[in-house]
Parts: structure tokens; C-alpha cells; sequence
């Protein structure tokens, strides 16, 4: 029968010390908060209807007003 041998364990002492330089910009939510009025963002979604059809929309948002603008609406996104 063999033996298993257990794992070693690791202090500190053995773990790399890397120093993690910090940001001079703001933060992430501050950028995102002073930058949302320059900020479109775009989804294209699919919609059932009540007959069962399908419609692929379009949809833009403003992310400083939470504006939705309505691009286009489509049964079919590949054909003409």
C-alpha cells in the first residue's frame, strides 16, 4: 500500500510581494457618472407577438437622459 504524501503548506514568506501601483484617475462609477452624457449604447433584441410573430428590434439608449430611440423594427433582419 502506498503512501500519500500531504501537501506543504506556504507562509507568507514563500508567496511573491508584488506591488500593485494605484490609479491616479477616478474611479469607475466617478468616470462613468461624469462620462454617462457622451455615453450611447445599442441592443438589438428580439420581440414575440401576440400573433406569434417575430420582430428584431433595434434600440439605442442614452445613458445621461435613459432616452430609448427606436432605430428600426424588422420580421426579417436579413432580407430585403
Amino acid at each position: 500500500m502506498a503512501t500519500r504524501s500531504r501537501p506543504q503548506r506556504c507562509g507568507k514568506s514563500c508567496t511573491p510581494r508584488v506591488s500593485i501601483p494605484h490609479r491616479a484617475g477616478p474611479a469607475w462609477r466617478q468616470f462613468l457618472t461624469a462620462q454617462a452624457h457622451a455615453i450611447i449604447a445599442c441592443d438589438f433584441l428580439v420581440v414575440e407577438t401576440i400573433t406569434l410573430k417575430r420582430l428584431y428590434v433595434l434600440v439605442f439608449i442614452e445613458h445621461g437622459t435613459r432616452r430609448l430611440h427606436l432605430a428600426a423594427v424588422t420580421a426579417h433582419p436579413t432580407g430585403a
